[in-house]
Order: C-alpha cells, then structure tokens, then sequence
C-alpha cells in the first residue's frame, strides 16, 4: 500500500519540477526525498520521473499518477473534514458537479444561506457535462451532481428540482429571425446552426432535437455557450441554449424562445448507497424544504 506521504511528496517534485526546491517546500532533506521517489517507483514498478540535470519531467505514467493521486488526497481530505463535524458546528465541503443552467442561481440562494448559518462550510463547483459529473460522482470527487433530464441511472439517487430549464436561439440582431418573439423548429430550417455538445450527445435520440437536427445545418459544436455567443455575433450562426445563461441586455444579440416551449427538468443526483457528510445531508434538506 502506498502512504499518503509518498503521494504528497510526489505531488511536489511534479508542481516544482525539481527535487531540491521540492524538497525545500517540503522542509526534509533532498537526498531523503530522492530515496522517496526511487522507493515510490519501485513499489510501483514504474518509471515515474525523468530525471535531467536541473529539471525533472513526468513520464506518462507519472502524469497518470499526478491526476489520480491528487484525487485521492482531496477524497481524504473530504473523508477527515466530515468527521470535524457536529450538530451545532457543521463544517466540511459540499462539492457539486454542473453544466450551464440557470438553476444554479436556485443552488447559489441556499448556499448562501447555509454558509451564513455556518460559515465552516465551503463550496466547490466543478463544471463538465454529464458523462464528466457521473465519472466524478462514481470516484466520490463530487458529492451532487446537478444534472438536466432525461437520463438517468439505476446507480443514482435524483431529486427533481421541480425547475425547469427553457430552451430557445441565440441569434445577431440584423438575423431575419430577430423580429420573432419565438420561434418553432420549422422557423429554423436551412439555418447555420451551432448545436450543445450535450445535446447532441445526451439527447440525439429525443424526437424534438432529432428533428432540429435534420432540419438545420450544423456547422459546430460548443461546450460553454459563453464561447459560443461570439460565434454568433461574429455572424457564423444561431446558438441552441437555455434562457438566462447570456445576458443580451445591451448586446449585439438576443434570446428567442421556442414556440411550442422546449423545456427540460433539472435533477440533483447522488450516488446510491453512499453515506453522505452532515454537511451535504444538511444541504439536501434545506433543498428538499424549497422545493
């Protein structure tokens, strides 16, 4: 077994690319961590580190180590910052994993108020689609997930939100389409097309975008709409999104809404059979108590 030392010795010659300068954040001798090394890479029976005359560099297994090992350091640091806990004095961390949604501002509002109850409760957010949130949720790196329906897994507790999401266009003002108040799929046919990336992977099975699909022409992808509304001023295109991700106040561009609405359900999701924090099950309830 290898000790959590080795990994946070690791994790420091692999930041500072040096065992000296490693060694002096460490505050031990560079000979003593030197032998660390070489004792970590025999356990493992792999290179790990290519060792140069000033600098060090990661082989590729040394860069597979540095992501899993710091993943569990955080894993163990979250397992220790739930037992500080107590009913009167809850702590720890509450990490949660999202796509873009404008739900999140529902979450922010709880957040906030926990963190005023109890200020030893941090937050973290990690942003990826749902593929990279269930990855995280079944390695224990996110406590919640935050996820857009319909999918789900036999494997995971959800909780719907009772909020739902609208989706609409993103388009330039001089568009032909910028005078409509909505829009219906029919309005975008022939139209250059910017599609969700999560869309098209979680939902190309869905009647309503397998229809939009086949009707417009898709010319790219994009993964945060944020990036995605400069290709839209730039002209290339129109943006499937969701109402309230872009500010268009003032701006060169705007939101139309579907008509018949396309909305979609949004979902906390936890993994099953897991023994949540205080800290999560506190925050779960104040959820609950909302919706």
């Amino acid at each position: 077994m290898i000790e959590n030392r080795l990994l946070e010795y690791f994790l420091a010659v692999a930041r500072e690319k040096n065992i000296t300068r490693a060694a002096e954040s460490l505050h031990i001798a560079q000979p003593s961590l030197t032998r660390q090394m070489q004792i970590l890479e025999e356990r493992l029976g792999k290179q790990l580190l290519i060792r140069g005359k000033r600098n060090v560099t990661l082989t590729e297994d040394g860069e597979f180590l540095r992501g899993r090992a710091k993943e569990i350091l955080d894993l163990m640091e979250k397992t220790e910052d739930a037992f500080k806990s107590d009913i009167d004095n809850i702590a720890g961390d509450i990490a949660i994993g999202c796509g873009e949604t404008p739900i999140m501002s529902f979450i922010a509002d709880i957040w906030r108020e926990i963190h005023e109850q109890y200020p030893d409760i941090h937050f973290h957010i990690f942003s990826g689609n749902a593929e990279n949130v269930y990855e995280k949720l079944d390695q224990g790196l996110i406590d919640i997930g935050l996820m857009l329906g319909p999918s789900q897994s036999d494997r995971f507790n959800y909780l719907n939100l009772n909020r739902a999401d609208h989706f609409g266009i993103l388009v330039r003002n001089d568009h032909r389409l910028a005078v409509k108040e909505s829009v219906s799929v029919d309005d975008l046919s022939g139209e250059n097309f910017i599609m969700s990336s999560q869309v098209s992977h979680e939902f190309e099975h869905d009647s309503i975008f397998f229809e939009l699909k086949e009707k417009v022409n898709v010319i790219g992808n994009y993964n945060l709409i944020y990036n995605a509304a400069f290709m839209v001023r730039s002209g290339m295109g129109i943006a499937l999104t969701l109402n309230g991700l872009i500010n268009t106040a003032n701006d060169s561009i705007r939101f139309i809404p579907f008509d018949p609405a396309i909305t979609i359900d949004s979902y906390l999701v936890t993994k099953k059979y897991q023994t949540p924090s205080p800290a999560v099950k506190f925050f779960m309830e104040k959820v609950q108590e909302r919706i």
